[in-house]
């Protein structure tokens, strides 16, 4: 079942190419950089949309605690 997943055969078919030194055509290969460019913001957005503020709220001194660490 973990050979099936499709990040998996990304992994893998990204690797052969990689080793043959095969290159992809221009189009492609900027299509691709502007995916990839989009990817971080997205998962942001995403992750962003699912946070539960009401419960966020509830519990903001761990929350407060943990945003301050990485400054000390």
């Amino acid at each position: 079942k973990v050979m099936t997943n499709p990040l998996i055969i990304g992994s893998g078919a990204g690797i052969l190419v990689s080793a043959w030194g095969l290159e992809a055509p221009l189009a492609v290969d900027r299509s691709l950089e502007l995916l990839g460019r989009f990817a971080m913001p997205v998962a942001l957005l995403s992750v962003g949309a699912g946070l539960d503020l009401g419960r966020l709220r509830s519990d903001l001194g761990p929350a407060f605690i943990t945003a301050l660490m990485p400054l000390v």
